[in-house]
């Protein structure tokens, strides 16, 4: 899904979701308002984080992918370079 806005006739903003396939005619779902949409996922978001087995899931999967992805790279080393070389 992906957020986009129209405009009605009197001027009046609308944000909702859709499909992103739908512009090629390959994708039947109807569109969704962003209010909506937006309330259930932090309802879900909030009942996902609530339970302490998935809070230390996601920190531990959080430290694996920081390992993998910025630790062995130089990325670190790469960001504090930059700061050195701003403060100078």
């Amino acid at each position: 899904m992906q957020g986009v806005s129209g405009t009605s006739k009197t001027g009046r903003k609308y944000y909702y979701y859709y499909c992103k396939a739908q512009r090629e005619k390959a994708c039947s779902k109807k569109k969704v308002r962003k209010n909506w949409l937006e309330q259930i996922v932090m309802q879900l978001l909030k009942l996902v984080l609530s339970d302490d087995e998935n809070l230390a899931s996601i920190a531990v999967d959080s430290a694996d992918y920081y390992n993998k992805n910025y630790r062995d790279t130089g990325y670190l080393e790469g960001l504090e370079a930059k700061r050195r070389e701003v403060e100078r």
